[in-house]
């Protein structure tokens, strides 16, 4: 393979992993407003993104020996910062779970009045009906 081709593999390769990037964002930003719709949509997105930038990596971890340094280093810091949003999101996603947890189990549960029949909450008399 050339070097303008494996150039040109490595262009879409950082072209996907930014487009994966943004997409993680983005999915960040939707789950802080709740807004299913729009996550389930950049998440089957986010799923053609990683294809495209898997099957370019096949590609170049077949032909390539020695990747530029710089452009190595700079696809391992886009990549560390994909993982680091990724991480972001799960704990996002697992509090906004939690959090809509405790709001069913509010909405299950019904609150009861207090009885005229319990004793008095602060010390005062309680009907007697007996006599």
């Amino acid at each position: 393979m050339t070097k303008d081709r494996l150039e040109d593999y490595r262009g879409q390769a950082k072209e996907h992993l930014l487009r994966y990037l943004d997409l993680l964002e983005r999915q960040h930003q939707a789950i802080t407003e709740g807004d299913t719709d729009r996550l389930e949509a950049l998440v089957l997105e986010s799923g053609d993104a990683l294809a495209g930038l898997e099957s370019v990596q096949r590609v170049l971890a077949a032909r390539e020996r020695e990747p530029a340094s710089g452009e190595r280093a700079e696809m391992e810091s886009l990549v560390a910062r994909a993982r680091e949003q990724q991480k972001k999101n799960e704990e996002c996603l697992r509090e906004r779970r939690d959090d809509l947890g405790r709001r069913i189990t509010e909405l299950r549960i019904p609150r009861r009045a207090r009885s005229v029949f319990a004793p008095p909450a602060h010390g005062g008399r309680s009907i007697d009906l007996t006599r």
